[in-house]
Formats: C-alpha cells, sequence, structure tokens
C-alpha cells in the first residue's frame, strides 16, 4: 500500500483485518484464553503476514473489479487512465 499511487482503503482495511485478526487470534491463543492450536510467536508470524498480503491482494482485485465496472468512487468517477474527473 506504500507504493500504490492510488488510494486502496478497501485493501487496505482487509489486510488489517485479516493480519490483525489473526495476531489477535494467536495472542489469545498463547494466553490460553481461546483453544484454537494456532502457533505461538514467533511461528506465527509469517502466517499473519500471509493473511495480511492475500487481504491486500484481494482488496486490489475487487477494486479493480469495481472501477472496471465504472460505479461511483469516492470523490468522483474516474476515467480509463485512472484520474478522476
Amino acid at each position: 500500500m506504500i507504493f500504490s499511487k492510488r488510494r486502496r482503503p478497501l485493501a487496505g482495511l482487509l489486510s488489517l483485518c485479516l493480519g490483525g485478526g489473526y495476531s489477535i487470534l494467536s495472542f489469545l491463543g498463547a494466553m490460553n484464553i481461546l483453544s484454537l492450536g494456532l502457533p505461538v510467536w514467533p511461528f506465527s508470524v509469517p502466517y499473519g503476514l500471509a493473511l495480511s498480503l492475500a487481504g491486500f491482494a484481494v482488496g486490489l482485485a475487487l477494486e479493480k473489479i469495481k472501477n472496471k465496472s465504472g460505479t461511483h468512487t469516492s470523490g468522483g468517477y474516474e476515467n480509463d487512465r485512472g484520474i478522476r474527473i
């Protein structure tokens, strides 16, 4: 998301929800509050990063589909070059 030229709020939201949600569940499992069988830190880090990347990729794909269909984006419409008008 740092290197993206345009705002991608759905991609960021899904990335944060999946990666952050996994880290919270892993923390709760390490504290013996929930028994989910998730690996403890530091072994859970690659899984959290992979889920975060997957959420970003899914969000990016959904936003591209949404923009191709010509739906309204926040702040106006975008032409075929991605310029808001």
